[in-house]
């Protein structure tokens, strides 16, 4: 159960932009731009090593723009207050396949 709730905003993050939890935690604000509406995920951080394109929806430019107050000069777009990333999403993918309804349940469209 994820109890920050900063890191549920990197949750539902995850969630709209389809992305695996890595991506989300190690998301930095230069990949981001909310004037086209897109995050840019560079080659290095993506499986495929082929940069990704990530069209932001309404909801996850919101979530940005909530975010950016609590970057305390931080690079990172969720950055964790014990850690350098967002550890409590690192559970987030076995949990969803274990029991979809435990996480994902209110995100449901």
């Amino acid at each position: 159960m994820i109890t920050n709730p900063y890191n549920k905003l990197a949750f539902e993050f995850l969630v709209l932009a389809a992305a695996r939890s890595g991506e989300v935690r190690l998301a930095r604000w230069n990949e981001i731009d909310l004037d086209a509406d897109v995050w840019t995920v560079p080659a290095e951080r993506m499986k495929a090593k082929r940069e990704h394109r990530v069209p932001l929806s309404c909801r996850a430019a919101e979530i940005l723009q909530a975010a950016r107050p609590r970057r305390n000069g931080s690079t990172l777009v969720f950055p964790s207050p014990r850690a350098t990333r967002s550890s409590e999403l690192c559970g987030v993918g076995s949990a969803a396949r274990v029991d979809p309804g435990v996480c994902l349940e209110r995100y449901s469209a």
